[in-house]
């Protein structure tokens, strides 16, 4: 089981929720021109990314794990082909759109899943190293995404192309390793 959330973790975060978060300012800043500011733009994305995590309490209830994850990481790569072939396009609303998109389905599906799954399948020394995993794979995202997000290597559309790729390989590892923790007892 630690090596099962080991692995999800990291396709957890290679979704590139901490990316927005960290860099959404960034992100709007290199688009051209555009009907909103890089700031307001990135209190659309805080305030989207609350009310998602309100309705993400409803959603957790209502539908299995392993179901949201894997819909939840095809969605996502969804939403970062919209990102991306948006930035090519260079419209601005389209990329805001997408984020915000991407926001709501990352806070019902793998957003709070990934913490709910570590939990109910590991013991606590595990679960410890689940979040180190976690959080350094954060670490190394935010090292990383910045370089990647230059034009002179993949560019932002190019970063977000990347992106979804990783999130279909997501989908298909909970596809193929996880198991439906919803409604277990710890001893199930």
């Amino acid at each position: 089981a630690t090596w099962v959330n080991l692995c999800y973790i990291v396709f957890h975060e290679l979704t590139g929720i901490n990316v927005i978060m960290l860099y959404s300012t960034t992100i709007f800043k290199q688009m051209k021109g555009g009907s909103f500011t890089p700031r307001l733009g990135t209190q659309i994305v805080g305030v989207i990314d609350l009310l998602a995590c309100f309705l993400s309490i409803w959603t957790v209830k209502k539908f299995g794990r392993v179901t949201l994850v894997i819909w939840g990481h095809l969605l996502i790569a969804g939403a970062h082909f919209g990102v991306g072939f948006s930035a090519m396009n260079d419209s601005n609303t389209g990329v805001l759109l997408f984020v915000l998109l991407f926001l709501v389905i990352y806070q019902n599906s793998s957003g709070p899943i990934a913490w709910l799954y570590a939990a109910e399948t590991t013991i606590d020394a595990a679960l410890g190293i689940c979040i180190f995993t976690l959080w350094g794979t954060v670490f190394i995202l935010s090292i990383i995404s910045p370089i990647l997000m230059k034009d002179e290597n993949l560019g932002e559309q190019g970063t977000f192309f990347l992106f979804a790729g990783l999130s279909i390989l997501g989908s298909l590892y909970c596809k193929t390793i996880l198991i439906e923790t919803k409604g277990l007892s710890d001893k199930d």
